[in-house]
């Protein structure tokens, strides 16, 4: 059974009470990622009145970040109060890692077997964290622990009910698992004693952490790119990228020649890098570039001022 599944759920439970260029360019492979905070369940997400208890960076096993964000208990997000609500937005090394460890999440959800064993793991890592938080004041235990089906609501977010009799009540849990370009997702609501835990409420929670990651991964060029280097016969000039917002994994290039006044450009064949050698063809023009950014979710282009008139 894939294990990270393992270290994912019990990091999720344990947070409910853990506080938690003139030289030529290199070719850029990649921009930051959005910042982490910015893609978990936010305080105006929820009702008026809800508390953070605690919110901070850590590392999973091989270097992995988590953010981790935590509402204290009686936070609301229709109307009915929270036992507790975490997010988590785990950061995977690149797109098709994240699409893997889901896959894998989603594999073991989707069986009778697999499920049990999540939730088993994710209950006495919860139990433990929240005997912890009580500083002694109570002593829960399970007795009896309840996955429903899983329940894909997309090609890449999976929810999984859970339910466990505990000898001070039964507690309802809502699980979402979300993966978007480099992030997986985690979102669990946890229902108070004996309360069933609305459906309108996961549902509204979960919209929520999708907009912040669909907005956080909307590549835009912020600044737009710079030709570096003198444009003459004979020489190379290079492209600084300018700024990104959306995290773009990758950037790919496009030059193009273009007459005096930096109008009326044509594509020039097969110049695809980062950098381009200056030609005969080019003199008495200018030259631009084009860099697109894109990530699994979306890309966009900026363009460079053309450069001088090529001698």
């Amino acid at each position: 059974m894939f294990r990270r599944a393992d270290v994912l759920l019990a990091a999720a439970a344990a947070a409910i009470v853990a506080p938690v260029s003139a030289a030529l360019a290199a070719v850029r492979v990649s921009a930051p990622p959005p910042p982490l905070a910015s893609l978990v369940l936010a305080p105006v997400d929820l009702r008026p009145g809800a508390v953070v208890a605690s919110q901070g960076m850590t590392k999973l096993v091989g270097g992995r970040q988590l953010y981790v964000r935590v509402f204290k208990p009686g936070a609301k997000i229709t109307t009915a109060p929270l036992l507790g609500a975490v997010s988590i937005a785990m950061l995977e090394p690149d797109s098709s890692t994240a699409v893997t460890d889901y896959k894998e999440l989603n594999g073991a959800a989707q069986s009778k077997h697999g499920r049990q064993a999540l939730a088993k793991e994710w209950g006495i890592d919860f139990v433990k964290g929240l005997n912890a938080g009580s500083h002694g004041k109570s002593k829960l235990t399970v007795k009896q622990t309840v996955v429903g089906t899983p329940v894909e609501l997309g090609t890449s977010t999976l929810r999984l009910p859970l339910a466990f009799d505990t000898s001070l009540g039964t507690i309802r849990v809502s699980l979402e698992i979300v993966q978007t370009d480099r992030i997986v997702s985690i979102l669990e609501l946890v229902g108070w004693f004996n309360d069933r835990l609305s459906s309108g409420d996961a549902a509204k929670a979960l919209t929520a952490v999708q907009q912040h990651l669909k907005t956080a991964f909307t590549v835009g060029n912020t600044t737009a790119p710079t030709i570096n280097g003198t444009p003459a016969q004979g020489q190379v000039v290079s492209v600084d990228e300018g700024a990104w917002a959306g995290g773009p994994s990758i950037f790919s290039y496009s030059w193009a020649r273009c007459d005096a006044s930096g109008a009326d450009c044509t594509p020039i064949a097969g110049a695809t890098t980062n950098r381009y050698s200056v030609g005969a063809a080019d003199i008495g023009s200018t030259i631009r570039v084009t860099v697109t950014g894109a990530n699994s979710l979306s890309s966009q282009q900026g363009v460079s001022a053309a450069t001088a008139v090529v001698s």
